[in-house]
Parts: C-alpha cells; structure tokens; sequence
C-alpha cells in the first residue's frame, strides 16, 4: 500500500498550497478491495517459469522481506502514488480553476479524485504484471499463462467502473464517472509507471 500512502503524503503536501487531498480513505478502501484482492488471489495461480529450477536457491539465512525487496516495494509505492497525484494535478491544470480555489465538493474535485483512483488501480495492475517475471519484460510468452489472473481483471473492471459510473453508488464514493480526457490522463500515468 506504499502507493496510496505516497499519494496522501503528496496530497498533504499539496494540501500546505490550498488543494483538497487527492484520495480518499473509501478511494483507498476500494483500491484495496476492488483494485488489489482478485488479482493478487490469480498470482497464486501462475505457473512456474520454465527457468524456475536453473535459479539458485534463496539463501535461508536472508528473510524474504530484506532490504533490497523493501526498497523495491517503496520505490514502486512512491511511483504509484506520483502517478496518481500528477494525474491529479495535470486534470485540475487543465481545467483553469486556480489551485487555491478548489471546492472538495465540486463535480471537478471528484473527476480529480477518481483520475487519482484510477490511475492508481491500473499502475497495481500494470505493477502486479511486472512483479512476475522480476527484471524480464513483460510482453514475453508468458503474459497470457494465467487465465485467472485475466479473468480476475475482466471481473474487477466493471465492478471499478461501478464504483465511478453508477449514480446509486457516487455519493458513497465520492467517485464520479470519467471522460476521453480523463481516461487519457490515467492510461499515460499508468503506462508512465509502467515504463519506470
């Protein structure tokens, strides 16, 4: 969860210069529990590499969560949740609303939110992919060998696009449907964090 953590630190930060936070608590609850669970269940799922038995053995005196795998996770975290912030930012410039003048209860200020959501949610997805293969690139043989993984992506974006499209639900997630421009800025901070 370094990702939503760096992003509520720079939402504080921003917050010293007169902007709402970017994300939510329930934004972080839903990354969480739509964005995260399916698709880190399917990893169980993923068969083994055909080099698993040439790599050398973890040395057991080292715990799996040693420094170097720690700072990984932070440096991805911090790259997530920048992604997501700058989403933010480029949506809120790009609409001329000065910065200082933002209404957290604006219509703009949930677009806002639901880019920094978003764009989050599809980084996981994009971070999750990535995380297989360790430093290999993704786009190898073994990007469609787990059907499961697929499946649980096909079943959990309706239910995020749910969450930020369906009238019924907008109140509770403060969350409200996105257009072209919007999806465009969270498919370049997405695949942005994908290429670092």
């Amino acid at each position: 969860n370094f990702g939503e953590l760096f992003a509520i630190t720079l939402g504080l930060i921003g917050s010293y210069y007169g902007l709402p936070i970017g994300l939510l608590a329930i934004h972080i609850l839903l990354i969480d529990l739509l964005g995260e669970i399916m698709p880190l269940m399917a990893l169980t799922w993923d068969s083994p590499t055909s080099d698993v038995m040439t790599e050398r053995p973890r040395d057991l005196s080292q715990h799996v969560l040693n420094t170097r795998v720690i700072a990984d996770i932070a440096i991805s975290g911090f790259f997530m949740g920048l992604a997501g912030y700058a989403g933010y930012l480029i949506f809120l410039k790009l609409s001329g609303q000065p910065f200082g003048s933002i209404d957290d209860k604006s219509l703009l200020y949930q677009e806002a939110t639901t880019i920094t959501y978003a764009s989050i949610v599809f980084s996981q997805w994009w971070n999750v992919l990535g995380r297989r293969l360790g430093t290999q690139s993704i786009f190898n043989k073994y990007f469609f060998t787990n059907s499961k993984l697929w499946l649980s992506y096909a079943v959990t974006l309706p239910l995020i696009a749910a969450v930020m499209y369906l009238p019924l639900l907008q109140p509770y997630t403060k969350m409200t449907g996105l257009g072209l421009q919007g999806w465009l800025i969270v498919l370049a901070m997405s695949i942005g964090f994908m290429l670092i």
